[in-house]
């Protein structure tokens, strides 16, 4: 393969260099390079983490050729070719050149090849299909990817239909990737075979969904890329009718909790409406909950010091954040970031030494101490407050 750009190499770990070293060494063609993701945010400047290498070595040549040189492996996903070196704790997926010989969604049978192109043929986009080796030199298996890659066009691997069909995620991928990637309007071919074929999300399970759509909305303008997804058909019942775009727009959060709630028309019915397409966590659900009951008591009126008092700061800060949004207004965060709520003076066992028994009425006395309190910007004391007691 001829070289077609350099990439600067500051990213490649002595770990990594060390990996490729081995598998290349007493070869003059190369046996194993840098591939996908890493090359492509490292010709585009975008940042890289996770580092894999594709390689002509089978998964069992590469385990005796890292194993010889003490370095731990993990026979990570050996049926189709992957495997895992570890070196001071730090991850290389390593993964045998691969051509599909059957594809039924997200299910492939494989087989080993040693040819760079037949591998490429099998990816998504042409910008994941980019190959770098340990001196910065790019490569183009199929003579596609780094202008792509470039102007941030994402154009699917040959004809967008077969390749959305050997895995339906791709749909979503398509959009996470314009949304991250992208420039300018999407390829139309692509965007009309994600429409085409959207029905077949739902053959998904909803956990893979909603890794990918959480994934989309965390993007930096996720109200755009939305835009899209809606017209092409793409998961249309997770938009709440009232969900205001603009609103989405001007939020300054990149929570994707905080995200979802405007998507989700600020309900928490939408929870339900969710649940039906994807699964999100009891956490995620809890976090979606909490932020929007501080959001409701900003609207009623409540005073932030008490939002943080109940909710805590980090959630207040993200209600703060929407009703901002909301009101298209700048956001005012810093009673969150320069303030902590103290805590309540008055505890039961300080009834129980007031002669008041445990019961009902001692949470009522509580609630009663406690809203008068609050009323009083956290001022009276113990002693005053006990005072109260009748």
């Amino acid at each position: 393969m001829d070289v077609k750009d350099r990439i600067d190499i500051a990213w490649i770990d002595k770990g990594a260099e060390r990996v490729i070293t081995l598998l290349n060494e007493g070869r003059e063609n190369s046996m194993a390079l840098f591939v996908g993701g890493c090359v492509r945010n490292a010709l585009i400047g975008a940042g890289t983490t996770d580092i894999d290498i594709a390689t002509i070595h089978t998964p069992q040549q590469t385990t005796e050729i890292l194993s010889a040189d003490g370095i731990q492996v993990i026979p990570t996903g050996v049926d189709h070719g992957t495997v895992t070196a570890v070196i001071d704790s730090v991850h290389y997926e390593i993964t045998t050149l691969r051509r599909d010989i059957e594809t039924t969604g997200r299910h492939a049978v494989v087989a080993f090849t040693a040819e760079w192109r037949e591998d490429a043929m099998r990816r998504d986009f042409t910008m994941n299909t980019l190959l770098a080796d340990c001196d910065g030199n790019v490569y183009e298996p199929l003579g596609l990817g780094v202008e792509d890659a470039k102007s941030g066009r994402v154009v699917f691997v040959g004809e967008a239909e077969e390749r959305i069909k050997e895995d339906y995620l791709r749909i979503l991928r398509f959009f996470r990737f314009h949304a991250f990637y992208g420039k300018g309007a999407p390829d139309e071919a692509a965007l009309q075979a994600c429409a085409d074929l959207s029905d077949q999300i739902a053959t998904l399970s909803k956990e893979r969904i909603a890794q990918e759509f959480l994934k989309i909305m965390a993007a930096p303008d996720p109200a755009a890329v939305l835009v899209l997804m809606y017209k092409a058909r793409v998961l249309p019942d997770l938009f709440s009718k009232d969900y205001d775009a603009a609103v989405l727009a001007r939020l300054q959060s990149q929570d994707v909790i905080t995200r979802l709630i405007v998507l989700g028309g600020f309900s928490v019915r939408a929870l339900d409406v969710f649940a039906n397409t994807m699964t999100l966590s009891n956490k995620q659900q809890k976090r979606y909950v909490d932020i929007l009951a501080a959001a409701d008591l900003l609207r009623e009126g409540q005073d932030a010091k008490v939002v943080i008092y109940h909710k805590g700061n980090e959630i207040t800060a993200q209600a703060l954040l929407l009703r901002a949004a909301q009101k298209d207004q700048k956001p005012d965060l810093y009673i969150c970031q320069n303030w902590e709520a103290p805590a309540f003076p008055v505890s039961g066992e300080d009834l129980k030494q007031a002669g008041i028994d445990q019961g009902p009425e001692m949470g009522r006395i509580l609630r009663e101490l406690e809203d008068y309190w609050l009323q009083n910007d956290f001022a009276p004391d113990k002693l005053s407050l006990l005072a109260r007691i009748k």
